[in-house]
């Protein structure tokens, strides 16, 4: 079967393989951004109303769009190493694909994309600053699904 020296040997090198493929998509390093995305309901149904866990990110909305009420839906946050995508799962069924296409500075290139089952249905590129929300909304129903995307470079000193 194996001599006794060499299977040593070939679990240390498949350790090590292993570990740089795990080190790869955990660490974020210079080339890397966590990727916050918050789902919001915006509708003109009942009074006026903004949920508290908003925030600040609710007056945001409110001077924007011309809807009564901001109801977040959902959020979560994903690291993205540049070059990869990443999706969400939008609660209107869609899927938002986020890519990484490069980091210059404290500016953020990111490729969107809105997928319906195996089509694409909108796609734009955004130039982000470093810790920057932007905002971005489509049709849902009769509401508006309004997405905060929050991008942000890891703590820390970068090479």
């Amino acid at each position: 079967m194996f001599k006794s020296t060499c299977f040593p040997m070939m679990f240390v090198a498949a350790l090590v393989v292993l570990l740089g493929v795990v080190d790869s998509n955990v660490c974020l390093g210079a080339t890397g951004a966590r990727v916050r995305v918050t789902q919001i309901k915006a509708s003109n149904d009942g009074g006026d109303s903004v949920d508290p866990a908003l925030g600040s990110l609710g007056r945001r909305l409110k001077r924007k769009y011309r809807y009564r009420n901001f109801k977040l839906r959902a959020s979560g946050t994903r690291s993205v190493g540049q070059g990869q995508s990443i999706p969400y799962k939008l609660v209107n069924g869609m899927v938002l694909k986020v890519k990484l296409v490069s980091v210059e500075k404290d500016t953020l290139k990111l490729s969107i994309s809105f997928v319906k089952g195996s089509k694409v249905v909108n796609s734009f590129t955004a130039g982000v600053r470093n810790g920057a929300t932007f905002l971005t909304s489509m049709p849902w129903d009769r509401d508006l699904l309004i997405l905060a995307i929050r991008v942000a470079l890891p703590v820390g000193p970068r090479p």
